[in-house]
């Protein structure tokens, strides 16, 4: 938390602070939103330890990865405080669902997954107007273009998206005109990854664009030169 009363996560804070402090001897960081400077000293940070020993608290069955077993606990928690709540669960990579799908499966929870062209009504039906379903997987080149999901509150981003209107895109099938009930996205990174670097550099190009009266668009999306820079540190990092 800075002093002008705006938050940002923990994990992206000591990037921002590497990458983009000012002032003299670089020992304060210029806010994002109102760009009001802040010194590293009088950052405030919140813990929510307690809430993060309950979630621990959701058994997950099967050998899964950390970020699977992630995805699985978040959905066992919405349906454990919100019974009924329906989520999206959007991937880039279709391997990617086929896991999380076997994972849902090891956990005995009802699903509907959007994978062939042939089923993608029938399985989008089932999860519109089935009660028992209320999780459907969808890639996210299939399912952030062009559909209406207002039965969905939840959205589940399995990893960083590299063009920030495709992920407007597809938090934009449940935030639509004729949505009742508020939006809760949700984001999943591995800490200390290429996947940590990526997301504080859609941030930074993101708020470099709202700070420009841009709108997101196509140009949004990281630069040649930003992925350059993303994989030179990942190289030096390994070395």
């Amino acid at each position: 938390v800075l002093t002008c009363g705006h938050c940002f996560c923990n994990e992206c804070v000591p990037i921002i602070i590497e990458q983009y402090s000012v002032g003299s001897h670089r020992s304060s960081i210029k806010c994002a939103i109102c760009r009001q400077n802040t010194s590293h000293k009088e950052i405030s940070y919140v813990f929510t330890s307690e809430k993060a020993n309950q979630e621990e608290d959701i058994p997950v069955k099967g050998s899964h990865s950390t970020k699977v077993e992630a995805v699985v606990r978040t959905l066992k928690r919405i349906q454990r405080r919100d019974p009924g709540a329906k989520a999206l669960v959007f991937s880039t990579w279709q391997d990617v669902l086929d896991i999380i799908s076997k994972a849902l499966t090891d956990n005995s929870m009802e699903f509907a997954q959007i994978s062939r062209v042939k089923t993608f009504q029938e399985n989008l039906s089932a999860f519109k107007y089935d009660p028992q379903i209320n999780i459907l997987l969808l890639p996210l080149h299939t399912g952030s273009n062009g559909l209406t999901i207002i039965e969905a509150t939840h959205v589940l981003l399995v990893e960083p998206i590299l063009n920030p209107a495709h992920e407007l895109q597809a938090i934009g099938r449940v935030h639509r005109i004729g949505q009742t009930k508020p939006t809760i996205v949700h984001r999943f990174l591995i800490k200390a990854t290429i996947e940590e670097r990526m997301q504080a550099m859609l941030k930074t190009a993101e708020w470099s664009h709202t700070n420009s009266s841009a709108k997101h668009s196509e140009a949004s999306v990281l630069t040649v030169a930003d992925l350059a820079d993303l994989f030179t540190k990942e190289t030096e990092e390994l070395e």
